[in-house]
């Protein structure tokens, strides 16, 4: 085997052995197929933002986040596909990862000093609406809160209000049954359990 092919071959095991690290299943497959790159050009403009990204992880601070979970179903545009609570949370975590980076780069310092990381930075899309509306729409569990719309208000006080309802006038039915009886909900159902004797 000659030297390019053992060159080759040893840079397939770093690739294989960082990709096992990697947060997201995208991640993971970009860098298990990595290849060396063929031009020089992009060869020193990467070696350029690694030497600024290990001299700058060396320096105090946080200057890079990540969320959590991995975003390769919202960000497949051929796929069909409806993202769930817990999806959206994904969403919203790289998000806020996204807004916390932005942050870490507003210092002008760091801008000069690291000018290819800055630079990747600045190509990071702001989507502060989005981030802001999922933010005030979802709880700690990915379930939409009462406040994400006014209708959406509307139509659960309306149901807690049919619950209510129903819950009062199951009671005025069983009553007449017994002490024994009463008013319990089974799931969605609501269940009206009276004495055996009361019939």
């Amino acid at each position: 085997m000659d030297r390019h092919s053992l060159g080759l071959l040893e840079f397939g095991r770093v690739c294989a052995a960082i990709s096992e690290r990697a947060e997201c299943s995208r991640a993971r497959e970009t860098l298990r197929v990595w290849q060396p790159l063929p031009d020089a050009a992009a060869l020193a403009r990467e070696l350029t933002r690694l030497d600024e990204a290990l001299r700058r992880g060396r320096a105090p601070g946080e200057w890079c986040a990540v969320g959590r979970g991995s975003l390769d179903a919202a960000c497949d545009a051929e796929a069909r596909f409806t993202l769930d609570g817990p999806g959206l949370l994904e969403v919203l975590a790289w998000l806020e990862a996204a807004r916390a980076t932005l942050a870490a780069w507003e210092s002008q310092d760091s801008r000069v000093q690291y000018p290819a990381l800055a630079a990747l930075v600045d190509e990071l899309p702001i989507m502060e609406s989005l981030r802001e509306r999922l933010s005030r729409s979802l709880d700690a569990e990915g379930r939409v809160r009462d406040e994400a719309s006014p209708a959406l208000k509307r139509a659960r006080q309306g149901v807690a209000d049919g619950e209510r309802r129903l819950h009062a006038q199951l009671e005025r039915w069983a009553a007449p049954f017994g002490e024994g009886s009463y008013v319990t909900r089974h799931g969605d159902r609501y269940v009206a359990c009276v004495p055996a004797a009361g019939f």
